[in-house]
């Protein structure tokens, strides 16, 4: 059995799909960094999938005993999204200015997984679960905080070929 492991199909997808964020398609920005924590590198908004923190790739099965016999295992995923942005200009009280640029982010994200809900046949569903704005105290006027977001991703897998979705 070979085949490219359901998460990172995922991922993959997810990747895709924020680099994809046009302001021309209606998002508020356009979005072409995912996954370059080189902030030197590259422009802002821009969004890293899993950052070192506790979330990453923590899978959990959602199948019961009395539940349906079926050839699939329905799993899910919480994936942390780390939204970082700028302020295009100096601002005399920036850490209220970037929480608007985040927002905005927010609302860039959500309505992209609105409108991809199984990220392009990736999965069953991408769920919003919540989000934190947090101040980063370094002193950049111009990116006092970051915004770390919340998804759960529920699919299917195949319980013979795990690399393939199966969906329900």
């Amino acid at each position: 059995m070979s085949g490219t492991p359901i998460l990172d199909t995922i991922e993959t997808a997810i990747s895709d799909l924020i680099a994809g964020m046009l302001a021309a398609d209606g998002y508020n920005y356009d979005w072409n960094i995912v996954n370059e924590p080189d902030e030197t590198i590259g422009a802002f908004p821009r969004c890293v999938i899993n950052p070192t923190d506790n979330f990453a790739d923590k899978e959990t099965c959602q199948d019961t005993t009395a539940g349906l016999g079926s050839g699939d295992y329905t799993n899910e995923v919480i994936y942390t999204l780390l939204a970082k942005g700028e302020l295009p200009a100096f601002d005399s009280n920036p850490l209220f200015a970037i929480r608007s640029t985040l927002r905005m982010a927010l609302d860039d994200l959500k309505m992209l997984f609105g409108k991809n809900r199984n990220l392009g046949g990736a999965c069953d569903n991408i769920l919003y679960i919540g989000s934190q704005i947090e101040p980063l105290g370094n002193n950049d006027g111009q990116r006092p905080a970051q915004l770390r977001t919340f998804w759960k991703v529920i699919y299917s897998q195949d319980r013979t070929t795990p690399t393939q979705y199966a969906g329900s």
